[in-house]
């Protein structure tokens, strides 16, 4: 049984005793985080039992420990707003106990990682961006070597250490900047050498906006020309494109099954490319609708021209031959049949006309 000024405090391990003229020994007996005061134990052994009292004390502060972070996963933390959860910070002796130092101050600072360094190929500018230590560099380049921590302009209370140990900082507005780390730094008043840092944190945004890296403010996601989830990455809808992952502009394709959706930049679907995906592959055309189809092959292509040319000397052959008939029997039938020839000769060579005409065709309702 174990007792510390009444509050129960836990037994961490198998506690070992050996026996020796009538003298017992305990080894590998600890205690997990008790509190500071005397305690009592009793010590059983078969029907003996015996009591003895243990005073706890509170060690010298070495070190600080956060016990609850400014953000829970999946809080969304938007520049200019509160951080969502209050930080707790945690008095410690150089063994890891809890110390007792009510009333010492903890300085609070907001902080952020320098942009990283990125080395150039030979005969390149090197090139800094502000992202997280974890994002590969463009190209696969090397690093130059991790940026300094920076103070913001962000001015936070000083916070107590309660009788308990622990100091708390209510959530506070920040301004942020997208895509860099931001931390807390909690350093002791009396010495600034011991200080802890949080977990890092990012700005961020809902899942109905994006962010620029680099901007404070989010911006409207277009849902109707993409999609997005309140990062840096926008997605871009069916029968949509833009130019690069960096570009802000989105485009409605001019032939919209062209543009597949779901990437960040709208990938064009086979047999086309270039902007908005209107531009055929080589090897394919474009029709009266502007759509791009295949081409047939070399010898599909000789055979149909073949068949085409046989066409057009037939036709050309019975509209000469009726035109004749026409001219010595203008009220014949075969001069009837001379007039329609003429009128769908006439028709098939403006339709083959109409390609080179950018009219846009009614829709059907």
């Amino acid at each position: 049984r174990d007792s510390v000024t009444g509050v129960p405090v836990t037994l961490n391990g198998t506690v070992q005793y050996s026996m020796r003229n009538g003298t017992v020994a305990l080894d590998g007996f600890h205690l997990v985080r008790p509190n500071v005061g005397e305690a009592r134990f009793i010590v059983t052994v078969g029907a003996w039992s015996a009591p003895f009292d243990m005073v706890l004390t509170s060690g010298a502060l070495a070190a600080l420990r956060v016990v609850k972070q400014p953000f829970s996963e999946g809080d969304i933390i938007q520049p200019g707003t509160l951080l969502p959860q209050t930080t707790e910070v945690q008095a410690i002796d150089a063994a890891g106990n809890i110390v007792i130092a009510e009333g010492q101050l903890l300085s609070a600072e907001l902080v952020f990682d320098d942009p990283q360094v990125y080395i150039a190929p030979v005969g390149g500018p090197a090139i800094a961006l502000p992202v997280n230590a974890t994002t590969p560099a463009p190209d696969n380049r090397p690093r130059a070597g991790h940026g300094e921590l920076n103070t913001t302009d962000v001015v936070l209370p000083q916070v107590p250490i309660r009788s308990t140990g622990v100091a708390s900082l209510a959530p506070v507005v920040v301004d942020l900047v997208f895509g860099y780390d931001y931390f807390l730094r909690f350093r002791l008043v009396a010495d600034p050498s011991i200080e802890i840092m949080t977990a890092p944190f990012r700005a961020s945004c809902p899942t109905n906006a994006f962010f620029v890296n680099g901007e404070s403010e989010c911006r409207g996601c277009n849902a109707a020309m993409s999609t997005c989830n309140g990062s840096d990455v926008v997605m871009t809808n069916w029968g949509h494109w833009r130019a690069s992952t960096e570009a802000l502009t989105l485009y409605a394709c001019p032939i919209p099954k062209s543009c597949d959706g779901g990437s960040e930049t709208g990938v064009c679907r086979e047999g086309y490319h270039g902007p908005m995906c209107n531009i055929c592959d080589p090897r394919w055309g474009k029709d009266f609708t502007r759509r791009c189809y295949e081409c047939p092959s070399d010898a599909a292509t000789a055979a149909a021209v073949f068949a085409l040319l046989s066409a057009f000397v037939l036709v050309l052959t019975g509209y000469v031959v009726l035109t004749v008939q026409n001219w010595t029997a203008p009220t014949s039938r075969a001069g009837d049949s001379a007039v329609v020839l003429q009128l769908a000769v006439t028709y098939m060579q403006a339709m083959s006309l109409m390609e080179y005409f950018k009219w846009e065709w009614p829709k059907a309702n």
